[in-house]
């Protein structure tokens, strides 16, 4: 069954992004705090590989602030971006259609930071509710951006240059402890 497949294999990445999370903190320094955009910058390409894509098909661009973060945070976030960047690879450029994902990280304030992961794909269908989605993976990403008490958004803008379609999410997570 293919649907039980593809069911299987996005659980597999869950599980795969929170066992690296538990990677990175037994090699950081701090047995409490996760280097962030390490972490991003190691799932993000583990990411592309268990899809078999690469850089001339999607280009991955990272702007990564160096952000320390402590393991209960990063686990959300990495599954955030984890569903986002699937999200990305199967729907944003099917069909082997070439594009560029970015993701952002950055101080907002003392204690906020922003994650921004955007692809240059059609966007979220007309018609989608994004905030009372029914999929799996926005449910998640809207349970676990409350969990970290963070807000999040999506956007779908035009870019002026070549007219095509960029979708946006942005998350901002407040209350952080980070170094």
């Amino acid at each position: 069954n293919l649907d039980l497949e593809i069911h299987l294999n996005d659980i597999q990445q869950r599980i795969q992004t929170m066992s690296l999370v538990h990677e990175k903190l037994y090699q950081s320094k701090s047995l409490s705090k996760i280097n962030l955009p390490e972490f991003i910058r190691d799932l993000s390409g583990e990411l592309m590989a268990s899809f078999g894509t690469n850089d001339t098909q999607i280009q991955l661009e990272l702007e990564l602030e160096n952000i320390n973060l402590e393991m209960g945070l990063t686990i959300p976030c990495g599954l955030i971006i984890n569903e986002l960047m699937t999200n990305a690879i199967k729907y944003a450029f099917p069909d082997d259609t070439n594009g560029k994902l970015k993701i952002a990280l950055r101080h907002e304030s003392t204690n906020c930071i922003r994650l921004t992961v955007e692809d240059d794909g059609p966007g979220l269908p007309e018609g989608v509710d994004w905030q009372h989605s029914k999929g799996i993976g926005l449910r998640l990403i809207h349970i676990l951006s409350n969990q970290i008490q963070g807000d999040y958004q999506f956007q779908t803008l035009v870019k002026k240059e070549d007219q095509k379609l960029k979708k946006l999410l942005s998350l901002w997570v407040k209350s952080v402890k980070f170094q």
